[in-house]
């Protein structure tokens, strides 16, 4: 089991996501569900936090789950190929620390090209949803 969440900018004109070292290409930021974790949520909130730097952070939909996707995680090294269940979440950056340099906004113009298997996409398209159609679809400046 792993959590995740779709991190939208302030303005709601853009999309946090991680450069993952592993499977190479950018990600929402997210990991696995750890035993002090008291929820998915908790999960998800830790996870970005530590993968980006962000500390305020806006729950617009509140604990509520935006969206679960099963995939494939392929074998590297010792580890087999194996599927991970991620619960999704919806945040928004309010502020805080600088981003860590794994990290980066996106327009969710750009999103569809970097999407591996339509999850991020779908995901994306469901917080424009819950954000009221705030997550603009336009090219991003930042």
């Amino acid at each position: 089991m792993t959590a995740s969440a779709i991190v939208a900018a302030a303005g709601r004109d853009a999309v946090l996501l991680v450069r993952h070292a592993k499977l190479g290409g950018w990600l929402q930021p997210g990991g696995h569900i750890e035993p002090e974790d008291d929820s998915t949520f908790v999960a998800a909130t830790r996870e970005v936090r530590e993968e980006t730097g962000l500390d305020q952070l806006g729950t617009p939909i509140g604990q509520a789950i935006l969206d679960l996707d099963v995939h494939e995680i392929p074998a590297i090294g010792e580890e087999p190929a194996h599927l991970h269940f991620d619960v999704k979440h919806l945040l928004v950056a309010e502020g805080g620390a600088p981003l860590v340099a794994a990290a980066r906004w996106f327009s969710t113009y750009e999103i569809s090209s970097l999407d591996r298997d339509g999850s991020l996409t779908r995901a994306v398209r469901k917080a424009r949803v819950r954000l009221g159609g705030a997550l603009r679809e336009i090219p991003c400046s930042r």
